[in-house]
């Protein structure tokens, strides 16, 4: 709880070296005790301790992209999956699964979405009715464990060359890392920033042809990068790409959002999203907007050069555990 509060904590210029110091050693202390109680997973007597270290050290991954300081496992070693039985009656995924065919995805990424898809329908179903039977600290603590996933099957193409990720199959990951991420942090443009970097590479390696049986997918992940960047120089890159895509599709300044919204909702979707992308649309070119847009960057986003990794995670830690914004 100490980190936490140091990381939401703002230093002045004059003692940035001393708090740097004191996070260290405090995480260095965490790291310690997490070892002597024998990992992340033992502690899962205390769900909510386990839940909310486990919150902090992938939110520290995805913000650096540096290996976290703890996960949870399951008794072989490997991470653990999305295991909560669905509690929808019909928990469909095969249409949406469907879209991803054309690609011939990497079989970990596929077997990935598969448990994507399936979280994110079970979540706006949780999301819409505060009565179904899901305790929200199990929901936050498989979608970091989607998160971790994620990023997880990317660092490893980082740190082996031999596995040859294709640049579609990473494109992807990283907008389904930036779409969960999303998901519960309502400052995210800060967490966001390192994958939406990663993305904009990868589609740069892209042609459009790569993505000609899969146009949905495409636009999907643009609007991803976009609400990434939304308020940054980097913005400019996915309203270009952008403009093509939609385009392609038969999508103009006068479109109706809510025709650009049914096509999104054909793919991995969630309600909250809507406002936030017609508006962004619309300052692409993309549809015609629907009232006065709000040409701010995402819950006062700093621009990247400025941002620093304790920023980053203390800002989101003031949020998420004591309801105060950075």
């Amino acid at each position: 709880m100490l980190l936490c509060i140091e990381e939401g904590a703002v230093s002045s210029d004059q003692d940035v070296e001393w708090a740097q110091l004191q996070r260290q050693l405090h995480l260095d202390g965490l790291k310690t005790m997490i070892q002597q109680r024998g990992g992340l997973s033992a502690l899962r007597s205390n769900p909510c301790l386990q839940t909310f270290i486990l919150m902090h050290s992938v939110a520290h991954a995805v913000s650096t992209f540096e290996r976290p300081y703890a996960t949870l496992m399951d008794s072989n070693g490997h991470i653990q999956q999305y295991d909560i039985p669905s509690f929808r009656g019909r928990p469909a995924s095969t249409r949406t699964l469907r879209l991803f065919h054309p690609l011939k995805l990497d079989p970990d990424l596929y077997d990935l979405i598969s448990n994507i898809v399936i979280f994110v329908g079970d979540l706006n179903v949780w999301n819409d009715d505060r009565k179904c039977p899901v305790d929200p600290i199990e929901m936050q603590k498989q979608i970091c464990l989607l998160v971790y996933r994620l990023f997880d099957w990317y660092k490893r193409g980082e740190e082996d060359s031999s596995l040859q990720r294709n640049p579609v199959d990473q494109s992807l990951c990283l907008a389904l890392t930036i779409f969960l991420v999303i998901a519960y942090n309502q400052n995210y443009g800060p967490m966001v920033y390192a994958a939406s970097q990663r993305l904009k590479a990868a589609l740069e390696k892209c042609l459009f042809f790569n993505w000609a049986n899969a146009a949905d997918l495409l636009t999907w992940t643009l609007t991803m990068g976009g609400l990434a960047t939304r308020g940054t120089d980097d913005f400019e890159f996915y309203r270009q790409y952008s403009i093509g895509a939609f385009k392609s599709q038969g999508f103009a300044e006068d479109t109706n959002p809510e025709e650009v919204l049914d096509r999104m909702r054909k793919c991995l979707w969630l309600g909250q999203l809507d406002k936030h992308v017609k508006d962004m649309w619309a300052e692409m070119g993309i549809c015609r907007g629907e009232d006065v847009m709000d040409m701010s960057s995402p819950s006062g986003m700093k621009s990247p050069d400025r941002i620093k990794k304790e920023d980053i995670v203390g800002g989101l830690t003031n949020e998420r555990f004591f309801g105060r914004k950075p």
